[in-house]
């Protein structure tokens, strides 16, 4: 993914969340969900208006915590500290490219995740359904699972490539 389409996923996301609150902003009650338990029923309370605030300050956070940690995986210093031996370029491009796709992946999945969130805590707070619906956790689950997929490729790559280095050292 180039980095201009990852901005654009960002601000695409950031406008979805300020759209989801400028609709809903003259419907909600004063009263709106801010948390909820594992069962899904709402258990904490908050204004409207911190409401409208923090589902789009979140989502600004988890944009540029993403940015962040995407532009440090690019740097080599990174990659020196977590591998134990110096790695060819080409290399160090596969374990970088391999780690990028979990930082995409996710960003993709947490940034749906929280869009659900909000328009299901705004949707309850006006009292057209109960409680959370199973979108969040079939969400949550395709997030685990693709995390912990990715992640295991990862290790599987970086173990390749340790084993590389000390067949060609010896």
């Amino acid at each position: 993914m180039e980095n201009q389409t990852r901005v654009f996923i960002i601000i695409i996301f950031l406008l979805g969340s300020l759209g989801i609150s400028l609709y809903f902003k003259n419907l909600l009650p004063e009263k709106v969900p801010q948390h909820f338990n594992g069962r899904g029923y709402a258990d904490c309370y908050g204004s409207k208006q911190s409401a409208l605030i923090s589902h789009n300050l979140l989502m600004g956070f988890v944009g540029g915590m993403y940015l962040l940690s995407f532009y440090l995986m690019q740097s080599p210093k990174y990659w020196k500290k977590r591998l134990r031996k110096p790695v060819s370029e080409s290399a160090q491009k596969l374990l970088i490219a391999q780690s990028l796709k979990i930082v995409d992946w996710s960003l993709i999945m947490v940034l749906i995740l929280f869009l659900d969130l909000q328009i299901e805590a705004y949707l309850v707070a006006l009292g057209k359904i109960e409680k959370l619906t199973g979108l969040i956790w079939g969400i949550t689950g395709v997030l685990i699972i693709s995390g912990i997929y990715h992640s295991i490729r990862l290790f599987q790559l970086q173990s390749k490539v340790q084993k590389e280095l000390e067949f060609r050292s010896s």
